[in-house]
């Protein structure tokens, strides 16, 4: 589900869900707890992950809230992002990070997004994060 809300130049988001896969990581989890593994043979070579850590089964939600600058040439934004574990084995773990993001509309239905995010719980699939995205819309 999705809630939005605008006030002049403020905008606000709550966004809530599920991730359910259907092919369980069972011999990644057992190396990570988080769904995904890691590591490559040597434990201690560095790997960079590509895509959202997570685990076979959670609920998601992310609340937000931003302003759009100079006539809405572009906007910045402050969210909080959670997951709770649905799965059997972490049933009820719970992880949460912050970020902050400025987008940048290029054209009407192109949008350059830039973000950074660290973990806020004592959980944390990540250190910190930053991304770069290009949002088509239509």
């Amino acid at each position: 589900g999705r809630i939005l809300w605008t006030a002049d130049n403020l905008f606000g988001d709550i966004r809530f869900g599920g991730r359910f896969s259907p092919s369980p990581h069972d011999d990644a989890k057992a190396e990570t707890h988080d769904g995904h593994s890691h590591t490559h043979g040597d434990e201690d070579e560095h790997v960079s992950l590509v895509v959202s850590p997570h685990s076979d089964q959670e609920f998601i939600y992310r609340a937000s809230i931003g302003y759009a600058w100079f006539d809405h040439l572009f906007s910045t934004l402050i969210y909080t992002d959670g997951q709770i574990v649905m799965a059997e084995e972490d049933k009820g773990d719970v992880y949460l990070s912050s970020g902050f993001a400025a987008v940048l509309p290029l054209f009407d239905a192109l949008h350059l997004r830039l973000d950074t995010q660290i973990p806020i719980s004592a959980r944390k699939r990540f250190d910190w994060r930053s991304t770069v995205e290009a949002h088509l819309l239509f």
